[in-house]
């Protein structure tokens, strides 16, 4: 009698193991879906925050990719009448990643104020980080 009496302890036992084992396995997974859960969320704000700014500036984040996109397909035009919106264009060779980099600093020396706002081009993987206003730093790819 006895005998079955400490199996039937051991049984209870072991099954009282295992369901703790099971609720703790449970709470593991909740713990990491909410974290999860919370880490989209903040992320998907941070992305709507960044496409309002984009929204906002739209006008400027179109240009200063029009004159990157424009300088890189041979039809540079001259420094300050490019970033100010002149239609004048004069024939260059083509330009080189560093060229471009150049031509955005000379800008920026300028106080150019699209060019100010141009952070980092990393046009090896199509990328312009602009500075937009509140001082966000929003990425085009």
């Amino acid at each position: 009698m006895s005998t079955i009496f400490l199996l039937l302890c051991y049984l209870k036992i072991n099954g009282l193991l295992q369901e703790r084992d099971a609720v703790k396995k449970l709470d593991n997974v909740r713990k990491d879906h909410d974290l999860r859960l919370k880490a989209l969320s903040e992320t998907q704000e941070h992305d709507r925050h960044k496409a309002e700014l984009i929204t906002r500036n739209h006008e400027m984040v179109d240009h200063a990719i029009r004159v990157v996109r424009s300088a890189l397909a041979k039809q540079v035009c001259e420094i300050v009448n490019c970033f100010r919106g002149s239609n004048f264009k004069s024939p260059h060779l083509q330009m080189s990643w560093p060229d471009v980099a150049r031509m955005v600093q000379e800008a920026k020396a300028q106080k150019d104020p699209v060019a100010t706002s141009i952070i980092s081009l990393k046009l090896e993987v199509n990328n312009i980080t602009m500075r937009l206003s509140y001082g966000a730093i929003i990425n085009y790819n």
